[in-house]
């Protein structure tokens, strides 16, 4: 057993950065946050300074040394969880060459486009089990070559945003399988980099790291950054993983049967699989998970609490999210008959339409501002069933469901998930999920903890609430979610950018 009380977590998002000291017994110790925001460009480039994100962990964790110095002192290893899809490329001289394009990022079409030509839409499915997206660090990748030829000429190495903060801890540059796979060049079934993508777009193969598993051990901090953050010299770090499987870690979902829900800006809905399970049609994701050596299935919405957030901020006069939350609840089930599409950004599942756009139906004189409300945080979670039902078609359904993220604050919209998924949902105590499941792959790297099963019997505390499904209301969003399918359907030829629109 490795000597130690305490496990530190650290999740690197893409509007702040959250430290999470917790015992190995679940108690949190320290919780610490720092906000920052992306760069988003006219072009539309969405690009992040590095640096900010580690000076952003270097004061939360020297805050949390000064509160608690005894503790920072005994702690047993240090876990990373940080947003997915990123482009971190570092020169030479280990330094980022440019900014990290992040997720957000929409310039790399024209580079997603050549390679469907070049490689073809089976192989490339075939090896990577998901679409290339606008974002993600092979066409990022690209796009810096075709468009940034001497910042490209410089690279030596890229990673993913968590990589570099492990980095800055260690020493280390490498990578692990769950962010690896997100990157769109990686075998995603057989976990490894796939060199015949690589060499077939002309990359170098020296540019892609070595890549591990989320729970190995990646080395110890060192003495440079022992002075930065008041971290003791020599503690153990692992890998680390991509935000959306860390978070079911830390969801305690690491078994088959139980789906993770997260509403944030954006949504998913996960699964743990012990096979690389994928949808043909690459509808929804499938990427390496960071526990056990599986995978993890998803899907994703685009516009979640960005929809409420535009909602409160656009249309309601910044009320604020209780009293929307509060107008929702004046309204039945349903919303009467006003039905809500939340593609504001564009939708990913089960569509990959970026032109997507959101609309209101059913209104008439008898509708206000209480209907809006419900029909938002409806139409979200009708979203999210999208790829519920995808996964019913791949022969998985849940068993429960454990939400996460903002919303799950809203006692209303945990009920809305039960009653329209027909699952109970619960949800767990400890509300920064990403820091607790980089906490337990530290937990379980280390071998504080034999299993994620023990490791989640230790650190993962649910709520004594279950919200379960009524069969009344049930009934109602089945027909209501009847009417939300039709309405892309209907609608898609309409969402195409006409001559002068903009896209």
């Amino acid at each position: 057993m490795t000597k130690g009380n305490y496990l530190l977590g650290i999740d690197i998002g893409t509007s702040s950065l959250k430290v999470l000291l917790v015992s190995t017994e679940g108690k949190t110790i320290a919780l610490e946050q720092r906000s920052y925001e992306p760069d988003i460009l006219p072009d539309g480039g969405a690009e992040q300074d590095p640096g900010v994100w580690w000076e952003a962990t270097a004061d939360a964790l020297r805050c949390i040394a000064t509160a608690h110095p005894d503790e920072m002192r005994d702690i047993a290893g240090v876990g990373l969880g940080g947003q997915m899809h990123g482009l971190v490329a570092l020169g030479g001289s280990e330094e980022p060459v440019c900014p990290a394009i992040i997720w957000l990022d929409a310039r790399s079409s024209v580079q997603i486009q050549n390679v469907y030509e070049k490689l073809g839409e089976k192989r490339i499915h075939g090896i990577t089990l998901n679409r290339v997206c606008p974002g993600f660090a092979l066409p990022s990748l690209l796009w810096l070559r075709d468009n940034k030829p001497d910042e490209f000429k410089r690279i030596r190495y890229i990673m993913q945003p968590k990589d570099y903060i492990r980095y800055r801890l260690t020493g280390r540059i490498a990578t692990d399988a769950s962010d690896a796979s997100a990157t769109t060049v990686f075998d995603t079934g057989k976990r490894q980099w796939s060199w015949d993508m690589i060499d077939a777009l002309e990359l170098d193969r020296g540019l892609f790291p070595a890549c591990l598993e989320a729970s190995d051990i990646a080395g110890e901090v060192t003495a440079q950054a022992a002075a930065e953050t008041g971290l003791a010299k020599g503690t153990p770090v692992v890998y680390g993983g991509g935000d959306q499987p860390v978070q079911a870690i830390g969801n305690g979902a690491v078994r088959e049967g139980v789906f993770c829900t997260s509403i944030g800006t954006s949504g998913q809905v996960s699964l743990f699989s012990e096979t690389p399970l994928h949808d043909p049609e690459c509808r929804v994701h499938t990427f390496c998970h960071a526990a056990r050596c599986g995978w993890s299935v998803f899907g994703a919405t685009l516009g979640a609490g960005l929809s409420l957030k535009w909602l409160n901020s656009h249309i309601l006069d910044n009320p604020g999210y209780v009293a929307i939350d509060n107008m929702a609840a004046e309204i039945k089930p349903g919303s009467d008959g006003v039905v809500f599409l939340p593609y504001l950004s564009g939708e990913r599942t089960p569509y990959f339409d970026r032109n997507a756009r959101g609309l209101f139906i059913g209104l008439s004189a008898v509708h206000d501002r209480r209907h809006l409300a419900r029909a938002v945080m409806e139409g979200v979670v009708f979203s999210l069933k999208d790829s519920m039902e995808l996964f019913a078609q791949m022969g998985r359904r849940p068993e429960s469901v454990i939400a996460a993220g903002g919303g799950a604050q809203s006692p209303l919209w945990l009920q809305m998930q039960a009653d329209i998924f027909g699952t109970p949902v619960q949800v767990v105590k400890t509300s920064e999920q990403v820091c607790l499941g980089a906490a337990t792959l530290a937990g379980v790297g280390t071998k504080m903890f034999e299993s994620y099963e023990q490791a989640a019997r230790a650190l993962v505390r649910y709520g004594d609430v279950i919200y379960e499904p009524d069969v009344r209301n049930t009934t109602v969003y089945q027909e209501a979610y009847r009417r939300y399918r039709s309405l892309y359907g209907a609608n898609k030829d309409l969402f195409r950018p006409k001559p002068g629109m903009r896209e």
